[in-house]
């Protein structure tokens, strides 16, 4: 009777056979939905990482025209009209004070990611440059940016958020001018 008990409580820790096909079905299962929830939590996580990336470029996107615009008053204001705000203490203290936003939007959209392109004095390239015209200056190689009109604007990690628009130098003459002898973005107009 002894062998006959411990048979039984065989049978009770191991199941019947019949079990056996479907505790592996079900083991199957469920190694199953776990690896699924890793690969969506993977997915989402990414997702995540990707919605808040575009969000920060759209940031930036939007605070740029402002950026612009303050960059280029700050560039039309002769040293006649800062001799008259100098006169007026009212309006000395409000040019002091708005001469500083600049650099702190531009302090801001650092801590946004992204850092502005060296154009000036760098030679053109097509993939963080918009040449919008030329000009011949005969102390610059052919190809250098010389000024830049807007300012381009590039991700810590180099990806480019705005292209600079620039001036680029061209020193062949009108009859010598050659979409084949311009670096490459550059249209020969």
């Amino acid at each position: 009777m002894d062998n006959n008990q411990d048979s039984v409580n065989e049978q009770d820790s191991a199941g019947s056979p019949q079990e056996a096909p479907l505790n592996d079905d079900l083991r199957d299962k469920l190694q199953r939905s776990q690896a699924e929830l890793i690969n969506l939590e993977r997915r989402l996580t990414g997702q995540i990482l990707q919605a808040k990336e575009r969000g920060r470029i759209e940031t930036v996107l939007c605070l740029l025209p402002l950026y612009d615009h303050l960059e280029r008053a700050f560039s039309h204001l002769t040293d006649e009209a800062k001799a008259e705000a100098a006169e007026s203490v009212a309006l000395q203290q409000w040019l002091d004070g708005i001469k500083g936003l600049p650099a702190e939007m531009e302090r801001q959209l650092t801590a946004l990611g992204v850092e502005k392109i060296t154009s000036t004095g760098e030679p053109f390239s097509p993939d963080k440059h918009e040449a919008v015209s030329q000009e011949t200056d005969g102390t610059q190689p052919d190809g250098v940016v010389l000024k830049t009109i807007k300012t381009g604007w590039q991700t810590k990690e180099g990806h480019l958020v705005r292209p600079a628009s620039v001036v680029v130098n061209n020193n062949l003459p009108n009859a010598a001018r050659d979409s084949s002898e311009m670096p490459s973005g550059i249209s020969s107009e």
